[in-house]
């Protein structure tokens, strides 16, 4: 069953990366957005069915990444995950243990 997730973040860069990497999962995904204000996220939400979604912490406008989830989640029951920035470390988890 596709699920239709929300995409909210404000840097540009970093959106692109999220929506590669749902775009080649496993599972069907159907992205709703992107939005880069939290007033687009709330406006997407009010209108369309989402079952969940991915939020940045820095998004444009009044609110924040954390304000926005708790948004969704007491406005429409829409569970999110909060995502920071990308790291800039290099390795995999074997090679930086050694």
């Amino acid at each position: 069953m596709m699920k239709r997730v929300l995409v909210a973040h404000g840097d540009a860069d970093h959106m692109i990366r999220l929506l590669e990497d749902l775009q080649s999962g496993d599972e069907e995904v159907e992205i709703v957005g992107p939005a880069y204000r939290a007033a687009t996220a709330l406006t997407l939400a009010s209108t369309q069915p989402i079952d969940a979604a991915i939020v940045g912490q820095d998004l444009g406008g009044r609110r924040n990444g954390e304000q926005l989830a708790d948004a969704l989640a007491r406005d429409w029951g829409i569970p999110s995950t909060l995502v920071g920035e990308p790291s800039a470390a290099v390795g995999t988890i074997d090679s930086d243990c050694d």
